[in-house]
């Protein structure tokens, strides 16, 4: 929001400025769907969050059993 409002300044509009409930998406974006979004609890799924310098990311890690002896 304060980089479009930034250049609305930039460009010689005056102020003031207000966001609204209604103008709120005019500078956010439309909403996004999250997929799973992790609304139900699972067994065996972690939910991790990935960050990068350009933004990030939801993760859900799911495990599963596998047999074996128990040794390394």
């Amino acid at each position: 929001m304060c980089r479009k409002l930034a250049r609305k300044i930039a460009e010689g509009e005056k102020g003031p400025f207000a966001v609204t409930p209604k103008n709120l998406a005019k500078y956010l974006g439309h909403e996004e769907p999250s997929g799973n979004g992790g609304e139900a609890d699972e067994v065996g799924v972690a939910t991790g969050l990935a960050w990068t310098p350009t933004g990030g990311d939801i993760l859900f890690v799911e495990v599963s059993l596998v047999d074996g002896k128990g040794a390394c």
